[in-house]
């Protein structure tokens, strides 16, 4: 009996103990499935709220009632354009508007509110052409504010980014011509 006793005492305590080890790893287990779940569904929120279109749409609204402002800014940008590092000159405040416009939608993308790639489809073309013309105002006035409109070159570079992922190319290649950004002020003004 005593040998028994020897025996059956230390092999309970090992069933407990191994009772005991297994629940302790269905815990551990439990509570890192319910981790890698909640870093999912983070991650999925994540990339609905910033491809949701919602601020995209509402940009474009904005952007589309600007017509005035835009037809304004690239005559501005057209007849001045070798004055505009002068920014004492009241006619250029009629560019602000415009960069302005952008330097919003620069800060929601960088707030992930937008995706760059809802940025970049909805607005690359234009961000392109005003900021290519625009940039040495941008220059002059960084010269007084060194973050002015820190991002709309932010939201111009990110556009490049994506142009090269999507077409294989140089960013070189992505600045207009002369006469391409001569062509888009003129679209702008006719708008």
């Amino acid at each position: 009996m005593a040998v028994s006793s020897a025996i059956v005492f230390p092999a309970v305590g090992l069933l407990r103990l191994s009772v005991y080890t297994r629940s302790f790893y269905w815990l551990i287990a439990v509570l890192l499935a319910g981790f890698l779940l909640t870093i999912l569904r983070n991650y999925l929120e994540y990339r609905r709220v910033i491809y949701d279109p919602t601020w995209a749409l509402t940009f474009q609204s904005r952007f589309d009632d600007m017509a005035e402002a835009r037809g304004r800014a690239a005559r501005i940008l057209r007849e001045e354009g070798q004055k505009l590092g002068n920014i004492e000159n009241p006619e250029l405040a009629g560019i602000d508007d415009v960069l302005d416009f952008f330097e919003d939608v620069g800060q929601y993308q960088r707030a992930d509110h937008i995706s760059p790639e809802l940025a970049h489809h909805h607005f690359f073309h234009w961000t392109r052409g005003y900021w290519q013309a625009a940039r040495p105002y941008v220059e002059a006035w960084r010269g007084i504010e060194p973050a002015r409109w820190d991002h709309v070159e932010e939201l111009f570079e990110t556009g490049c980014d994506i142009e090269l992922k999507e077409h294989i190319g140089v960013r070189e290649r992505l600045h207009l011509s002369d006469s391409d950004l001569d062509t888009f002020l003129s679209e702008e003004c006719r708008e």
